[in-house]
């Protein structure tokens, strides 16, 4: 598998707005600017993750988006799966119907274990996680703490 940018960036986005969580919302202008994110794209991002009801919009001057939930409820694979499905690492191992080998596949097992893994660790890991090595990252770096 690998991670197109649509999910690095969603994934981004998203532990931005878990360092700000139970501030003021956050603007999109200043999530990609934090994480160095185009914000054309950043806004399809959100639509998104927003249809997936990971954040919420809030509107006006004072607006921006806003988690739905604490970051220690929402996991690596609540964000890459909206953005792009689920992960495996071939097809067969989500959909056996797609090949013809799939019932004798000696690898079909090898590729299924390795689909476990690596959903398990995305289910397991948490934006809070995420949020924490990155302000630990910032620190280390000299960074300022992002302003809400």
């Amino acid at each position: 598998m690998r991670m197109s940018t649509r999910g690095r960036y969603g994934l981004r986005a998203m532990v931005e707005l878990a360092i700000r969580h139970g501030d003021a919302p956050a603007r999109l202008k200043d999530i990609a600017q934090c994480q160095d994110i185009p914000l054309a794209y950043l806004r399809e991002l959100m639509t998104s993750l927003s249809a997936a009801g990971l954040v919420r919009p809030i509107r006006g001057p004072r607006g921006g988006y806003l988690l739905t939930r604490p970051p220690s409820e929402i996991s690596v694979l609540d964000v890459v799966e909206p953005l792009e499905g689920p992960p495996a690492l071939v097809d067969c191992t989500d959909d056996p119907a797609l090949c013809d080998r799939s019932a004798s596949c000696a690898a079909r097992g090898f590729w299924s274990g390795l689909a476990s893994t690596l959903r398990e660790s995305f289910e397991t890991t948490k934006l809070a996680q995420l949020a924490a090595n990155e302000l630990s990252s910032r620190a280390d770096q000299g960074s300022a703490p992002p302003q809400p």
